[in-house]
């Protein structure tokens, strides 16, 4: 059997294509007429009339199938002939709620510090130089060593000065037994009353003559001035010194202090006994007092010099070490707050977000004493809200939720029943008649 077309004319203006099979001996119409095969060309034409066809309902089956898109962007199938409409795409669910952190208004203590930085120094420190030059014998201590008040640690080339207090001591010895020769010879008459006098004074000044060699011959030792630590040596044994050679470095470690220069307007907060708490570079702290407050301000750096003392510190706390400060300015206890990070600032003027109804609201606050967790708030926020922590990302009228509340199923949107009746009755021709 082989295939060959015949045209039939429909109603109206439209054409249909009809392909039949029949007896290559007996081709002809219905009344047994028979036809003539059309030309090349008009066969080449409605090939390309049947492939235009199929490309338009490809087009329109994935048009239709773009119903099922999320936030109800595409619709339902477009029916075909004698087929029902497509459905409405789905509008889409409403954005899930942000469950974030809140508190609410409750006391505190709460207390405003300022910030400083400053360096570690000793309770006392000394450069311990000879009173007069020489060389140096023996050195008795070393660095790190504990001394005692007065004790020695140093001794100087002093030879000369010994032998010179030595002479002059034997001085005075020998004016004294004169004098108590003289002293028995006036009492025979031998003598007069003036030449006794006259050695007694000769004994005095023999005496101070020896005390001076001795005092002059005691410095050639260097003694510690207080009981302290040695922190430094600078000469050695043989080295020459001079009246300006530095031969230790001596420092009182029982107590450290942090000299604090503080503006002016902070410095009016604070008053000697102030407590400040000090920060090491491993991040461990301790705590100090102040003692000391500068009588003036500085003019040119507009500063306050107060002079901060501990007596109990960590082991890393020691003379030269970089150190932060926290001084304590004000104190109010019980104050109605909420935390630092609820309130944040808008055009110079501060606000927290509030939970009402599922939903984010702004509101302005007075504040009072700002801390460092804690603001006051002196009014805004009543006891009962619940304030949303953080405010970072939040805005008005955005869905939240307290963290750790559970979920809330919520029915589906009435757009999103559109979106199913789309895909079942779009189609082509799914409900058409047939020819």
């Amino acid at each position: 059997m082989a295939l060959s077309y015949h045209w039939v004319r429909g109603r109206g203006s439209r054409a249909q294509a009809n392909m039949t099979a029949r007896d290559p001996a007996r081709s002809g119409d219905a009344n047994g007429r028979h036809t003539a095969r059309p030309p090349a060309a008009q066969a080449w034409r409605r090939r390309a009339f049947i492939a235009g066809c199929a490309s338009m309902l490809g087009i329109l089956g994935c048009g239709g199938a773009s119903g099922a898109e999320p936030g109800g962007k595409g619709g339902g199938k477009r029916g075909g002939k004698g087929g029902g409409p497509g459905g409405r795409g789905g509008g889409g669910g409403p954005p899930e709620p942000l469950a974030i952190e809140v508190a609410k208004l409750g006391p505190a203590t709460i207390e405003r510090h300022y910030r400083a930085s400053g360096t570690l120094e000793p309770l006392r420190r000394a450069e311990l130089r000879p009173i007069r030059a020489g060389i140096i014998n023996v050195l008795e201590v070393e660095v790190g060593d504990v001394v005692e008040d007065g004790q020695i640690l140093a001794r100087l080339d002093g030879r000369e000065l010994s032998m010179q207090a030595k002479r002059d001591r034997v001085a005075a010895a020998n004016v004294e037994a004169e004098l108590g020769r003289l002293k028995n010879l006036e009492a025979s008459g031998a003598v007069g009353a003036e030449e006794v006098d006259a050695r007694r004074y000769e004994l005095e000044s023999a005496k101070a003559a020896a005390r001076l060699s001795g005092a002059q011959a005691s410095t050639m030792s260097v003694r510690a001035p207080f009981a302290g630590t040695i922190i430094g040596r600078a000469v050695d044994v043989g080295n020459l010194a001079s009246t300006a050679t530095v031969i230790y470095e001596l420092a009182d470690l029982s107590a450290l202090e942090l000299p604090l220069h503080l503006p002016e307007r902070e410095a009016a907060r604070v008053t000697v006994g102030n407590s400040v708490e000090i920060e090491l570079i491993d991040g461990s702290t301790f705590n100090g007092e102040v003692v000391r407050r500068a009588p003036i301000v500085d003019s040119l750096t507009g500063t306050v010099e107060f002079l901060v003392r501990a007596h109990t510190f960590p082991a890393l706390a020691v003379p030269g070490a970089f150190v932060r400060a926290r001084v304590l300015l004000e104190r109010r206890e019980g104050a109605p707050s909420v935390p630092t990070a609820a309130v944040f600032e808008l055009e110079g003027q501060r606000y927290v977000y509030l939970l009402r109804e599922g939903k984010a609201r702004r509101v302005a606050v007075q504040i009072g004493l700002e801390g460092t967790d804690r603001v006051e708030i002196l009014g805004g926020v009543a006891a009962e809200d619940r304030v949303l922590v953080d405010a970072n990302g939040i805005t008005e009228g955005m869905p939240v939720k307290p963290a750790g509340e559970p979920d809330v199923e919520r029915e589906p949107e009435p757009e999103a029943k559109n979106d199913e009746q789309g895909k079942r009755r779009g189609g082509w021709g799914g409900g058409g008649k047939r020819h």
